[in-house]
């Protein structure tokens, strides 16, 4: 079998049958030392014993062979390798095999003194997951540096339970177009460049150029590792285009610019705001949707694809001034910093000057109410003699003027103006106010929901409407969920997941309404139905059984006597019934 060696993590655990016991110790699978032993309570008799990978094709046979009992807790143990090819169950001949890194399940049959079965629906079971050596590229970033030749340093490790461990390997690679087969990494290891060892577990080399860097590492154990990566360089810095809008922030009701930098190479951008004084130390904040400048790939292999996600040559943010709420002049200083994949970075320095002029803020209404009768309030940000609204006079009230309105549903737009004077002239400032008005709720909600329970979740769905001419939109759906004794009371934009506790009732009722931007709540839904345990296909996985055999059993008392073995992908008591015409 031409497969990768492994190194697998100690692991033991327990299996409790209707019988007896047996406990499982996973030992070391590579080509010195691939073993599993299994140690029963009581005396059995292994009959057969094989992997099957749940991740792809094969059953492969295990060798079976006996050892002595080391305490008087258990009666039998036995020792488990893959089989070598050619060998039988009982010979343990040749070198044995190893497993490449995945996902399998460990099938044993066994039977007492007697004859009867080890338990009352055999063979016994137990899955486990294989790890394999990472290899992952430290430098260059995403495999692009900054010089040529540049610096390589991989590290070579292992998740096992959880934690990253390092492991100490011999890694040696090549530059060229040559192939590299699994099967013969043992013959071709000698034939590659060597890394340089600063580490048991990290590894250094100069590479020239750019291209396919292909990597073998190889573990004390005989187990080799392949991984390939793509190498590049760039050693120009990103250009950037800096652009703020409006240059000069004025309008007391927008106090904010827009920041907007173009690079010349996928690059992320950082700002860092140093307020009213130049000098002043500030910390880097990320452009919105731009990831840290100091990110660094997550893993050996960075595909383009990711690249981009991660870099691009558009960043944009807003820069605020809601402190300013005074009509004197201010300038803000800021230093934006933008890196490209290679490491490269290039800064630049900015400022924004703020001086608020003449302007109205509008208190009252919002730009969506829900209902037509309304005062409309207004502040100006200066010395105001009058205003007026659609040419209608508003009444003063120290620094506010306001105007009562009641309007039908729809859109509308008041023209607001204000009086002033300015070195001596009179001066006029103007601004409008739009008001959706919106006193119909929406519709009554569809609840759309199935009575599959999917790992003690249930999944809901709502839909309504509020799109008549004046309908401001669905914000909001309000749900109330219950089985009359426990309940749950929430709002969503359009589904819902409950994590039902365990003393859940079997029919459980949704009621439903749905709020549209305005604020108005229509009228309710309500549905109710019996819950049942989620089918696999419910839950978005696999089938819940799985056909892993027939197959002819090793010490059959007969040509017909079949194992036949299937997988479930949760815990669960099978039965089976053979057809009378078979």
């Amino acid at each position: 079998m031409n497969a990768k060696i492994v190194l697998v993590s100690i692991l033991a655990v327990l299996l409790s049958l209707q019988a007896f016991a047996f406990e499982m110790d996973l030992g070391e699978f590579s080509v010195t030392n691939p073993k599993i032993v299994v140690t029963y309570t009581q005396p059995v008799k292994i009959l057969e014993a094989t992997i099957i990978p749940l991740e792809g094709d094969g059953v492969y046979p295990l060798c079976i062979r006996s050892l002595a009992t080391t305490t008087a807790t258990f009666n039998l143990k036995y020792d488990l390798i893959p089989l070598q090819s050619g060998a039988t169950s009982g010979t343990c001949v040749g070198p044995p095999q190893a497993l490449a890194p995945g996902k399998y399940l460990l099938t044993i049959s066994s039977e007492d003194a007697s004859g009867v079965p080890s338990q009352a629906t055999p063979p016994d079971k137990r899955t486990f997951t294989l790890t394999g050596l990472e290899i992952t590229m430290l430098s260059p970033r995403f495999g692009w540096g900054s010089t040529n030749p540049t610096s390589v340093r991989l590290r070579t490790h292992e998740t096992v339970g959880g934690n990253d461990l390092d492991r100490d390997a011999t890694c040696r690679y090549t530059t060229n177009q040559q192939s590299l087969d699994p099967s013969q990494f043992k013959q071709q290891f000698s034939t590659l460049t060597a890394f340089t060892q600063t580490g048991t577990s990290v590894h250094t080399t100069s590479y020239n150029g750019r291209g396919a860097l292909q990597v073998v590492c190889r573990e004390a154990s005989e187990r080799y590792t392949y991984s390939r990566f793509s190498i590049d360089f760039d050693a120009t810095p990103p250009k950037m285009t800096v652009n703020v809008t409006p240059e000069i922030v004025s309008d007391p009701g927008k106090k904010f610019a827009a920041l907007s930098i173009l690079t010349d190479d996928n690059s992320t951008c950082a700002i860092t705001s140093l307020g009213e004084t130049p000098t002043t130390a500030g910390t880097p904040v990320p452009f919105p949707r731009d990831n840290s400048n100091d990110q660094e790939p997550k893993g050996p292999n960075v595909e383009d694809e990711t690249i981009e996600q991660a870099y691009g040559r558009t960043h944009e943010t807003l820069l605020d001034f809601q402190t300013v709420n005074d009509q004197q002049s201010h300038t803000f200083y800021y230093n934006v910093s933008c890196k490209n994949i290679a490491g490269l970075t290039t800064k630049k320095s900015l400022n924004v000057s703020v001086k608020l002029g003449a302007g109205i803020t509008v208190k009252s209404p919002s730009s969506i109410v829900s209902t037509g009768s309304f005062p409309l309030i207004v502040e100006p940000s200066f010395v105001a003699q009058t205003c007026s609204v659609n040419g209608n006079a508003m009444t003063a009230s120290g620094t506010v003027f306001q105007k009562d309105f009641t309007v039908a549903d729809g859109t509308h737009d008041f023209q607001i103006s204000c009086d002033t004077t300015e070195n001596g002239a009179a001066k006029t400032v103007n601004t409008t106010h739009r008001v959706l008005v919106d006193t119909t709720p929406p519709s009554i909600p569809l609840i759309i929901s199935g009575n599959a329970v999917c790992s003690d979740t249930l999944s809901a769905r709502f839909v309504a409407a509020d799109n008549g001419r004046n309908g401001s939109g669905v914000l909001s759906y309000n749900y109330t969920i219950s089985d009359g004794t426990w309940s749950v009371t929430n709002s969503s934009t359009g589904t819902a997941q409950i994590t039902l506790p365990s003393s859940i009732g079997e029919s459980v009722s949704w009621i439903v309404f749905a709020v549209d931007r305005a604020g108005n709540s229509g009228q309710s839904n309500s549905t109710t139905f019996t819950l049942r345990e989620g089918d696999d296909e419910d839950c978005g996985g696999l089938p819940f059984i799985k056909l892993l055999s027939p197959m002819p059993l090793g010490v059959a008392k007969s040509t017909n006597e079949y194992l036949f073995s299937v997988v479930t992908t949760r815990r669960a008591s099978c039965t089976y019934q053979v057809d009378a015409s078979g």
